[in-house]
């Protein structure tokens, strides 16, 4: 299963930290294994509103059993929800 999600606001800095956190074994630039799945991510098209423009990342959670992306995105949506909590 795969599940995307794109969170604005938050840097790929920010981002690999979160990774560290949740124990996340690296794959590459930006991708972890993170108990069996894989957890990527990159800049996606920023989001504009008049004249403000802000980044935004798109969350790539790959894996074969469900629950567990479903989980670790719920994680990654409070971390990003609380800045870190």
């Amino acid at each position: 299963m795969q599940l995307r999600k794109v969170f604005g606001g938050i840097s790929p800095w920010l981002m690999h930290e979160y990774m560290r956190m949740m124990q996340g074994i690296p794959l590459g630039k930006d991708s972890y294994l993170i108990d069996g799945a894989k957890v990527s991510f990159g800049y996606t098209e920023p989001h504009r509103i008049a004249s403000v423009v802000t980044q935004q990342l798109e969350i790539i959670i790959e894996a074969e059993d469900e629950g567990l992306v479903e989980r670790l995105m719920k994680v990654i949506e409070l971390k990003a929800m609380r800045a870190g909590g």
